[in-house]
């Protein structure tokens, strides 16, 4: 099985790194290459900072394009991006296989899947990894108190999760952050520098073979490649599939959206009057309620939670009301959205929190990542778009750099340059349509030419 798998086409694992990822043409410094076809090859790396290695390397990949290899690497959508930056290539012009789309598909990334269940390296907020057994997924609401050494939540997708999911390795801690660092300072670097990023870069290439190939055990069991031979070809043309939307995701993510940046760092400076405003006016609507407590600074305020649990609990029980993890009366805006009470602090403090979602990644005061951090020297945006990111299989980017997600006042800052317009389109009932070509259904067929598939069923239904 391992033998007839991994012989499907000869294939080139590739790994770079670069800086400058806000600006259409990020900074490429080198580039590790490794090719397998049957077997696997010593490791390729060049300096691209150096002319004569640059020039090298882009003769070097153009000849595996043209001995039709697949590119296969861990994010192709960075790799793609940095092909684009450093050699002017169109992703378009290369087979793919991304392998952290492969490991998105074996977790399924939902609520029903037991591949993320079990052991896996985690990432914690100080930058440091941990072991940790990750439970069954349920919802927050119906979660216990997890015991030491466990928790709740998704599996990550960074390199090192994956690595210590499928092959076993543990990284060393510190290394990465330390070593990324080095690398986004920019240049110059010095002699002791350089060997380092390049031996930074060639550490995980084999790896990437290695964790290929236990997917790929893994997709065979799953599929029954042994004895279902139609699967084989199945499997793989849905992963150059995905591999494609990655290279054309490459693309996008380049050419960023615009925004108008005057009216975009003023408005990011101005966040925190505007929640300040929020907050003083449910201060003195509500001042039985009090929630919330003005901070040592005396300008900015923090919010009361004790006071407000005091609220909730004066109309609810514990069975009425969202939880948190610890079992205690949840703050969050799924509580609020679920809130039954048309009027009163409840629905004002609901309205309050949406306000404050929408404002998420704007703020110049945040400590966390603003949209501003993924902005270029062009005035557009480069967001991460997390492709596949939703167990329906749709691309899921943070709002944080994607304005569009946001709400419908905000998306005013997005502006096209002098001599230029900005297009919107969407499908209407796209994943209906699909449904009804891959099943062959006649029935959804007609149902989508009616032009409204829900008014079809109810029609069908005889409720209307």
């Amino acid at each position: 099985l391992v033998g007839s798998e991994m012989c499907i086409r000869d294939r080139l694992y590739m790994d770079t790194e670069y800086y400058n990822s806000n600006e259409k043409d990020m900074k490429v410094v080198c580039i590790t290459l490794q090719a397998f076809n049957g077997e696997l090859q010593e490791k390729e790396t060049y300096w691209l900072l150096d002319h004569d290695e640059w020039t090298q390397a882009r003769s070097v990949l153009y000849a595996y394009a043209c001995e039709d290899f697949v590119f296969c690497s861990y994010n192709v959508i960075a790799e793609a991006r940095a092909l684009q930056s450093a050699f002017d290539f169109n992703p378009m012009e290369f087979t793919w296989v991304d392998l952290m789309l492969e490991v998105k598909q074996w977790y399924n990334w939902n609520y029903r899947s037991t591949a993320s269940t079990g052991e896996h390296y985690l990432k914690t907020p100080s930058g440091t990894y941990q072991k940790k057994v990750l439970l069954p997924p349920v919802r927050k609401w119906e979660r216990i108190e997890p015991s030491a050494g466990t928790g709740y939540g998704k599996p990550q997708l960074g390199l090192e999760s994956a690595l210590f999911k499928f092959t076993g390795l543990i990284p060393k801690d510190g290394n990465k952050k330390q070593m990324i660092n080095l690398i986004l300072r920019g240049e110059p670097y010095t002699e002791e520098e350089k060997k380092s990023i390049i031996e930074y870069c060639e550490s995980d290439v084999h790896l990437l073979h290695k964790m290929h190939k236990k997917l790929l055990l893994l997709f065979g069991g799953a599929l029954k490649f042994g004895s279902n031979r139609t699967n084989r070809p199945k499997y793989w043309e849905g992963a150059y599939n995905r591999g494609e939307w990655s290279a054309m995701s490459a693309i996008i993510e380049r050419n960023g959206y615009p925004v108008n940046e005057e009216a975009l760092r003023n408005f990011s400076g101005s966040i925190v009057e505007i929640l300040g405003d929020a907050q003083k006016d449910l201060l003195e609507k509500y001042p039985d309620v009090n929630p919330f407590t003005l901070n040592k600074d005396g300008i900015t305020f923090k919010e009361n939670q004790k006071n407000i649990k005091n609220w909730i609990a004066e109309r609810h029980s514990l069975d009425e009301w969202m939880n948190t993890e610890k079992g205690s009366y949840s703050l969050s805006l799924d509580a609020f959205e679920n809130y039954k009470g048309g009027t009163g602090f409840g629905a004002d403090y609901r309205e309050y929190k949406k306000l404050k979602q929408s404002l998420n990644g704007f703020s110049t005061d945040s400590k966390k990542a603003t949209i501003l951090d993924s902005m270029g020297s062009d005035s557009r945006v480069r967001y991460y778009a997390n492709i596949y990111g939703s167990a329906t299989g749709r691309s899921q980017p943070s709002s944080t750099s994607f304005i569009f997600l946001k709400s419908k006042w905000l998306r005013s800052m997005i502006q096209a340059p002098k001599g230029y317009a900005i297009i919107a389109c969407d499908y209407v009932s796209e994943e209906f349509l699909i449904g009804a070509i891959l099943s062959g259904d006649r029935i959804m067929t007609e149902a989508y030419k009616e032009g409204d598939p829900y008014l079809y069923l109810g029609k069908a239904a005889g409720v209307i």
